[in-house]
């Protein structure tokens, strides 16, 4: 009788260790959620410098392109050494002023590729930090999850053998003389 009287509070809702085990789990649940969100914030800004980083790639390959269509003329103008004259001298300023603002360009190209780089760095850094460090809270959490979900099943499978066996059958003559006994 006392088995049967510790079974049905244990299997009231919300009563017992399951009951008090599973509140701050959906708490820290909430928290988790909450910090995911904040992470999915902070991934925009990830993603803008990626952007700013893509868009320097392009800038980049063109400014490769123009060097290389520039030492392809140079090379030209160099095979030809029997050239002389204005269209020759005209020919090689022209290459000159051109060096001269490949030269400045790669300069900017330098100082940008740097910017980029010291923020990226540091931006990614901070991000992959925080996101590992939320993995392993939803990781920590699952298996704590996992285990109260296995431990209320057992309580739901011992729930109803008692309902199969004891909720509601009459009590036995035994029963009812040892609660008048107050046993």
């Amino acid at each position: 009788m006392k088995a049967a009287r510790r079974c049905r509070s244990a299997c009231a809702p919300g009563t017992g260790k399951a009951g008090a085990q599973r509140a701050p789990l959906d708490q820290e649940k909430a928290r988790i959620a909450k910090d995911q969100e904040a992470l999915r914030v902070e991934r925009a800004g990830v993603d803008a410098l990626k952007a700013r980083a893509d868009v320097f790639g392009a800038r980049a390959r063109t400014f490769t392109t123009r060097v290389e269509t520039w030492t392809k003329a140079v090379e030209a103008h160099n095979a030809n050494k029997t050239g002389s004259g204005p269209a020759y001298e005209k020919n090689l300023t022209a290459l000159n002023k051109e060096r001269e603002e490949i030269t400045r360009e790669q300069a900017e190209l330098e100082a940008e590729r740097k910017a980029i780089q010291d923020a990226t760095g540091s931006t990614v850094s901070s991000y992959n930090a925080k996101a590992q460090a939320l993995d392993t809270r939803v990781q920590d959490w699952n298996q704590r999850n996992a285990k109260w979900n296995e431990s209320s099943a057992a309580l739901e499978t011992e729930r109803k053998g008692w309902v199969g066996s004891c909720a509601d059958r009459r009590y036995r003559e035994d029963d009812e003389i040892a609660i008048r006994n107050g046993k």
